[in-house]
């Protein structure tokens, strides 16, 4: 499997030493880690590992060193992280997009309380994360913002006027659509 990752045949593979492969592994790195892994006996870190067409692919690798009729070697167990640095990056995106949108948005928990704003929610409000984190800030004229209210908006399809509470003396009226999400058996809300 090791070599049919990387585009080799197993034969291929075989005549290739760590330096061919591995990139942050040069011969005088391949000195000093040898020799720290005999005192340590495991390590496991994040790297990468060349593939024959040239491209390199981010891997984690648990790497023991073992002793066999008087011969040392190193045995490495690797994964491939290609995928996952992936969704790593779409997911710093799409919190960028969040914080970096023109638009005010606001996450809150089910009983109103933020628990996000983006970069547009703090210049409005005036307040910084830890700041709106600690408070209630939504108000409605009508009904209490909690649970009750995120359903019953989110079943009408209105579109509801919010009162924004800061600075315990200012208000900033928003009309807000209401978007639920349910994560780990939580429900969490998004206002923009």
């Amino acid at each position: 499997a090791a070599a049919r990752n990387q585009g080799y045949t197993q034969e291929e593979l075989m005549q290739r030493t760590v330096f061919d492969i591995a990139p942050d592994f040069p011969l005088d790195v391949w000195i000093e880690h040898w020799k720290h892994l005999q005192k340590v006996h495991y390590l496991d870190v994040e790297t990468s590992l060349q593939q024959k067409n040239g491209e390199e692919i981010p891997i984690y690798s648990e790497i023991h060193m073992l002793q066999y009729e008087g011969i040392e070697y190193n045995i490495s167990f690797v994964r491939n992280l290609k995928k996952r640095k992936e969704r790593e990056q779409f997911i710093e995106l799409a919190r960028l997009s969040l914080e970096q949108s023109p638009d005010l948005i606001l996450w809150c928990n089910r009983d109103g309380q933020v628990i996000f704003q983006n970069l547009q929610a703090q210049e409005l409000l005036q307040q910084t994360n830890e700041q709106l984190f600690v408070q209630h800030i939504l108000y409605h004229e009508e009904l209490a913002v909690t649970s009750n209210f995120f359903q019953q908006v989110t079943q009408s399809k209105s579109r509801p006027v919010l009162s924004l509470r800061y600075r315990s003396d200012k208000e900033l009226p928003v009309e807000a659509e209401v978007t639920t999400v349910v994560q780990s058996e939580e429900t969490f809300y998004c206002l923009n």
